[in-house]
């Protein structure tokens, strides 16, 4: 049974999202289960590091973020778990045709669960984030306490 966690803090920087690409393609390199995942993970984990940085961060120079990234064999999962200190998300918990739907976790206080996206239309700039990484792994969850953005991404094996 393999156990691997590997931790980056990483500047708010897109050129560093390389960096995070080839952490997860080398983690999902030792599950034989994902092999054919591997690409849709790591671009569903980079969407979510560019998110951070465009949105947690907005032109803030001197930010870093953390990325946790954990192989769990004996659970059948690959966490990715991205922490930052920027600006917080405000999950939206009504139901919408243009908003993602997010459901209040039952575990921890201020902790949401993606449960819906709407596809983006052709004619949408922005918004198209959420609904790629939705579409791409198994679960998302946001988790915000105190001063800490907390964004869980899971893909079962």
């Amino acid at each position: 049974m393999t156990n691997d966690i590997l931790k980056l803090m990483l500047p708010a920087q897109h050129n560093y999202l390389e960096v995070v690409g080839t952490a997860v393609t080398n983690m999902l390199c030792t599950i034989p289960a994902l092999e054919n995942e591997a690409y849709n993970i790591q671009l569903a984990i980079h969407e979510a590091c560019a998110n951070i940085i465009d949105h947690a961060f907005p032109q803030q120079s001197g930010a870093t973020f953390e990325v946790d990234l954990t192989v769990s064999s004996e659970c059948g999962r690959f966490t990715a778990c991205l922490k930052d200190h920027g600006q917080a998300y405000e999950p939206c918990s009504t139901s919408s045709e243009t908003q993602p739907v997010w459901t209040v976790c039952q575990t921890k206080p201020n902790c949401f669960k993606l449960t819906a996206v709407p596809e983006p239309g052709f004619d949408q700039i922005r918004g198209r984030g959420l609904f790629l990484m939705f579409n791409l792994v198994d679960q998302i969850t946001y988790h915000q306490i105190n001063d800490r953005n907390e964004w869980t991404l899971t893909k079962k094996f």
